[in-house]
């Protein structure tokens, strides 16, 4: 197959604007895994490229897509630890949103035992960031007590399930209304509105929480 079927966006704007289009199959680049795919994730970042917000760094493919899940195509030099139709899930930049999709070895992961391909597609985006932010650059340890601002996000919400399938230790988050606070109920100690909860906050922030998990971003 030399031509696969994509997703473009013809302007920007609501959803309306992407279509269907025919674009070359991408090559396995020295270092790279070619995902065949089977399924993608839909993220806030692909909603902001469709309508302006977002544009991929200059001579990435403007087809969007970050997270998408399916079967080893092809593999390029120097790639170990995957075989042709193994299952996989990946993280690119963009080109998610396309029947194949190269992507670098040390973004590509094995779907875990049990997950089909569905469940494949939400595991990249929210699991490699937090992952990152919270044992490599935090190295957060099991049984330590975590404080996560924004707790019923999606970021927010797999921070406390990881935490959690970690050790013991007491989690606490904060959000931004009642709604969001009773989202986030079921995993915690203790979950605060920080506009209405300021000096209960201050005592859970008092506490000695090991690690702090702001999410922070800007309109």
């Amino acid at each position: 197959m030399t031509e696969m079927n994509v997703i473009e966006m013809d302007g920007r704007g609501a959803a309306d604007v992407m279509r269907f289009a025919r674009q070359p199959v991408p090559e396995s680049a020295p270092g790279e895994v070619l995902i065949r795919t089977h399924a993608i994730g839909v993220n806030r970042i692909d909603i902001m490229q469709r309508t302006g917000p977002y544009t991929p760094p200059y001579g990435i493919t403007d087809v969007p897509g970050v997270e998408l899940s399916g079967e080893v195509a092809a593999i390029g030099d120097g790639v170990t630890g995957f075989a042709i139709d193994d299952a996989v899930c990946g993280l690119v930049v963009s080109g998610g949103y396309a029947e194949y999709c190269a992507v670098p070895q040390t973004q590509v992961l094995h779907l875990p035992k049990d997950y089909d391909h569905i469940h494949g597609a939400a595991l990249p985006e929210v699991h490699f960031t937090v992952w990152t932010a919270l044992m490599q650059h935090g190295r957060y340890k099991p049984g330590e007590s975590l404080l996560v601002h924004g707790g019923s996000s999606g970021i927010g919400t797999t921070a406390i399930m990881l935490a959690r399938a970690l050790g013991d230790g007491e989690i606490y988050a904060t959000a931004g209304n009642e709604e969001n606070c009773h989202a986030a109920d079921g995993y915690l100690e203790h979950t605060s509105n920080p506009d209405r909860d300021r000096q209960d906050l201050s005592h859970v922030g008092n506490q000695g929480n090991n690690y702090r998990y702001m999410l922070t971003g800007q309109k």
